[in-house]
């Protein structure tokens, strides 16, 4: 059973008296009040198992689809009751989810922004499967899991920050990691070296014996 983890590694970005924390917390509410299956990824899923750092952008994968128009119009409904506005309004969302692209969501009252998107690939549909229930900000909410962070991260962007991430997120959260999972997923992808690699440099023998391992 997941044991929920304090958020002493949230980000404390501040805009005047408006914080990003004040803004994840609003912005989830809206999604458990309209009922929307979501799942939190990127920066602050980072951040919540590696280590603090600055971000200004919430990425959400959304579980809706563009033939659910009054889904989707209920969740704007309950956007603009909230002071959240998505230029294009109920079209863009539509639109968006038939594209296959992303749409951003904006507060009057605060500078940072959502990065939503629907369930476009198979790294989304892990993340939806992996997904954890946690205690950020003060509030629960679904965050990815870390075994498909880590690979999304090694597979899907490869920047210098994202391996920053994976390393923080080794270091940090190693024993919250489901290496089993971890195991079948970086088998999948392909990235068992790469993975191999970064835990010889934390000297984390023990886990790569658990990656190296048959079954």
């Amino acid at each position: 059973m997941f044991k929920k983890r304090s958020h002493k590694n949230s980000p404390k970005t501040y805009v005047g008296k408006m914080s990003f924390a004040e803004f994840v917390h609003k912005f989830i509410s809206v999604l458990e009040k309209g009922n929307i299956d979501y799942v939190i990824v990127g920066g602050i899923a980072a951040i919540y198992y590696g280590e603090p750092r600055a971000t200004q952008d919430l990425d959400v994968i959304l579980k809706i689809y563009p033939d659910e128009k009054e889904r989707i119009e209920y969740f704007v409904k309950l956007l603009k009751q909230n002071g959240f506005v998505i230029v294009g309004g109920v079209n863009m969302i539509i639109e968006s989810l038939k594209e296959k692209a992303h749409f951003t969501i904006f507060n009057e009252e605060f500078v940072f922004r959502v990065d939503a998107q629907g369930i476009y690939s198979y790294l989304n549909k892990l993340a939806f499967e992996g997904r954890r229930r946690v205690t950020i900000f003060g509030v629960d909410a679904w965050i990815q899991g870390p075994e498909d962070l880590i690979i999304a991260k090694l597979t899907e962007y490869i920047s210098n920050r994202d391996i920053k991430d994976v390393i923080a997120i080794l270091k940090n959260s190693h024993k919250l990691i489901n290496w089993d999972r971890l195991k079948r997923i970086a088998k999948e992808f392909k990235v068992i070296d790469k993975l191999v690699e970064l835990l010889r440099e934390l000297e984390l023998i023990e886990y790569i014996h658990m990656l190296r391992t048959n079954g």
